[in-house]
């Protein structure tokens, strides 16, 4: 059984790359998803075999993740799955989910932990000032990194962001577009490829998280830069 963690801060994209995503295995999938965003799962993908799980609120690094070492466990044992994803909340530490679903390994029998990140690259230079090392565990840690927004910004803020992503995580697999644009073929044969980047976290305590509060309002700041022009 394989684990995807989908993560990324909140308003990226994660469960709009889901609902892409997810119908295009066969076998049984599993999804935990510890936020409500405001993009919903699409519930016909779980009418027939696949099985959605939610977490309480909060943070799944933290607080929830004896939660989470749970919830895999009973979904493996349960339902015998083909495949878990992880959707945890936006300010979830990679790194911390990652160690989570590492542990269990001796409970479950699991094949590839998989790290994808999704990117709301209109945000990024300011996403990085204000949380620093909260959102850049999420960069370094993947071996999938997903642009989205892309058409907000400037080429050359584009290019700024790119670099900067490479520099943080120069072996990770990353689209340079709005993966959003693409053909379902064209996600797939790109999720596809062998996966080799990302750093592997050291088993350290979890630190508690930042909480949704705080996190800059993407409509706000564009209102003010249109008022301005």
């Amino acid at each position: 059984m394989d684990i995807y963690i989908v993560s990324g801060f909140t308003g990226s994209g994660k469960t709009t790359f889901l609902n892409r995503y997810l119908p295009l295995f066969s076998g049984k999938n599993a999804v935990i998803e510890n936020e409500l965003g405001e993009v919903s799962l699409d519930v016909s993908l779980f009418e027939d075999e696949n099985v959605m799980s939610e977490l309480p609120a909060g943070c799944i690094c933290c607080t929830l993740a004896s939660d989470l070492k749970k919830k895999l466990v009973e979904l493996d044992q349960r339902y015998r799955v083909d495949r878990i994803f992880v959707e945890p909340s936006g300010v979830g530490k990679l790194s911390d989910i990652i160690k989570v679903c590492r542990n269990v390994k001796e409970e479950m029998s699991i094949g590839e932990i998989r790290k994808i990140t999704i990117l709301d690259v209109s945000v990024f230079e300011g996403f990085l000032e204000d949380f620093g090392e909260f959102y850049t565990d999420q960069i370094i840690y993947a071996d999938t990194i997903l642009l989205s927004f892309t058409d907000e910004i400037s080429g050359k803020e584009k290019e700024r962001a790119v670099g900067r992503i490479k520099e943080l995580n120069p072996d990770a697999i990353l689209c340079e577009e709005d993966w959003r644009i693409w053909s379902d073929e064209e996600l797939l044969a790109f999720m596809n490829q062998r996966v080799s980047g990302g750093k592997e976290p050291e088993e350290t305590d979890v630190r508690t998280n930042l909480t949704a509060q705080g996190i800059r309002n993407k409509k706000f700041k564009y209102q003010i830069k249109n008022r301005r022009m």
